[in-house]
């Protein structure tokens, strides 16, 4: 646990996520409040992802974000276009895809892209559903799997809107950047 603790501050470290301070202190010398609040400063700016200069949410970790509305994201940093998350299936408890659309069970409030390019988002007061699927979304289309037995726990999940997820709907208006404000 220790070693890989300082891997994480040493990774931290290396990826700038802390500020230089203005000032050094020293042992035993006299220290100002000005100029430690203003070491606290340096270091109170986050880093932010942004479209176009808009802002879409605060960095948590591995290219996951929080919107100004509490719904987790996620930047792809394998795609050119900068999708907001990985493409990911929907899941459908009829045989051709139609009906109320569900996701695995999520960890919270989030939003992600569907094979399709739609946007998506889920709710965590919604309660998970168990079934076994039968259709779901592929990047081919629609797949069926009559015969599948197995349950899981699904979320439903609804078209993206973005004044309740405060994240934009694919196509994005332009690149994703991260800036630190």
């Amino acid at each position: 646990m220790k070693n890989t603790l300082m891997i994480w501050i040493a990774c931290l470290f290396s990826f700038n996520l802390f500020a230089a301070v203005p000032h050094t202190l020293s042992n035993g010398g006299t220290v100002d409040a000005a100029q430690l609040n203003a070491n606290f400063a340096a270091n109170a700016k986050r880093w932010v992802y942004k479209n176009n200069g808009v802002y879409l949410g605060e960095m948590t970790l591995n290219g996951q974000f929080i919107s100004d509305k509490g719904f987790f994201g996620a930047v792809s940093r394998s795609n050119a276009d900068g999708i907001i998350g990985s493409k990911t299936s929907r899941y459908f408890s009829t045989t051709d895809c139609t009906g109320t659309p569900y996701n695995y069970s999520s960890y919270g409030p989030s939003v992600f892209l569907d094979y399709s390019g739609t946007t998506y988002y889920s709710l965590s007061s919604d309660t998970p559903v168990a079934f076994a699927f039968k259709s779901g979304s592929s990047s081919t289309g629609c797949f069926s799997h009559p015969t599948n037995t197995n349950q899981t726990y699904f979320s439903p999940v609804y078209v993206n809107d973005p004044a309740i997820t405060g994240v934009p709907n694919y196509p994005l208006s332009g690149p994703i950047t991260l800036v630190r404000e």
